[in-house]
């Protein structure tokens, strides 16, 4: 009589164990190419442009779509450096007068961020890479 309860615990566990793992999905990347759909418009392009003494190469892209806009670095490349963060300024100079997209995502490849449709980018001419650690600016796109 033990030995087929015995039994059918066994297949249990072993069925609910199955089920879970079946669950247990990785979590998506941040790194998500992006791609665009026919309403969405490249509303400007400009190569990024390295401060001294670094080292940069890529492009920063915005397209624009009704929801939000995406900037998207393209085959981005940068020295790596402490704290390095995304912005949209008025300047070329200072980083006063910006919005703050978010931190820099990685040193290289190609990757994307969204902010609001309603920035105006007449203003926000400027994608730099700045260090708010030690205060520098790492590289600049002129939109």
């Amino acid at each position: 009589m033990k030995y087929p309860l015995y039994l059918l615990l066994i297949v249990l566990v072993g069925i609910t164990s199955c089920n879970r793992e079946e669950k247990n999905n990785a979590p998506e990347s941040k790194f998500v190419t992006y791609r665009p759909t026919a309403e969405d418009v490249i509303v400007s392009e400009a190569p990024f442009e390295p401060y001294e003494p670094f080292e940069v190469g890529g492009l920063a892209r915005i397209y624009k779509n009704s929801f939000h806009h995406v900037l998207r670095f393209e085959n981005f490349s940068i020295d790596n450096g402490p704290n390095l963060r995304v912005y949209l300024t008025t300047s070329d100079e200072n980083i006063d007068n910006n919005i703050n997209i978010g931190p820099l995502l990685a040193a290289s490849g190609s990757f994307n961020y969204t902010f609001s449709v309603n920035t105006d980018l007449s203003v926000y001419k400027y994608v730099v890479v700045y260090s708010d650690k030690d205060k520098n600016l790492y590289c600049i796109a002129q939109l």
